[in-house]
Parts: C-alpha cells; sequence; structure tokens
C-alpha cells in the first residue's frame, strides 16, 4: 500500500462559500455572541448561547469577540464622524459656530 503525500495548511474552498470569518465561529454566530455580550454579564453568554445553538464558549471568548466588535463599531463611527466634520458647510458668518 502507498503513501498519501504531503499536503500544507491551506484555505478550504466552503469556507469562503459560507461566507465564514478567520477563526471558529461563523458570521451569524458571531453577532449572536456580541449581542448577548451587551446584554448580559460575560460569564452568562456561554450558557445562554449553548441553549440556542449548542455551541459552548467560555465568558472570556464572549468578551473578546463582543470587545472586538465594539473596537470595530468604535473605529466606523469615528471615520463617519470624522467625514462628517470635512464634508460639512462653513457656518454663516455672524454664527456662534465661527467664535
Amino acid at each position: 500500500m502507498g503513501f498519501a503525500p504531503r499536503v500544507a495548511r491551506g484555505f478550504f474552498p466552503l469556507d469562503k462559500a459560507l461566507e465564514l470569518a478567520p477563526g471558529a465561529f461563523s458570521p451569524r454566530l458571531c453577532e449572536g455572541i456580541v449581542r448577548l455580550g451587551t446584554l448580559i454579564p460575560f460569564a452568562q453568554v456561554g450558557g445562554t448561547l449553548a441553549q440556542f445553538t449548542q455551541v459552548e464558549i467560555g465568558a472570556e471568548t464572549a468578551r473578546a469577540i463582543t470587545e472586538r466588535a465594539g473596537a470595530v463599531l468604535a473605529g466606523v463611527q469615528t471615520a463617519e464622524a470624522e467625514r462628517l466634520r470635512r464634508e460639512a458647510p462653513e457656518a454663516p458668518a455672524g454664527h456662534p459656530s465661527n467664535s
């Protein structure tokens, strides 16, 4: 009997088709973790998530995923605020915001 050739670690095409992000969780599951992480203590997220998805996670995983999503949101909001400041029209002369 022969041996199978060596393989390298690679990208699984189904990951792209299913729109899986890098990591162990689908975008929909991450969304659920984040929603729960903003509503209840991180220590309770794992048990609540498991009731609906049969996926078990620890408090630190819930915290990390929720905080990462919060950082992304803060970045998006900061970029949008900067864009609005750049594109805002000038206030009329004599307006209190020009003093």
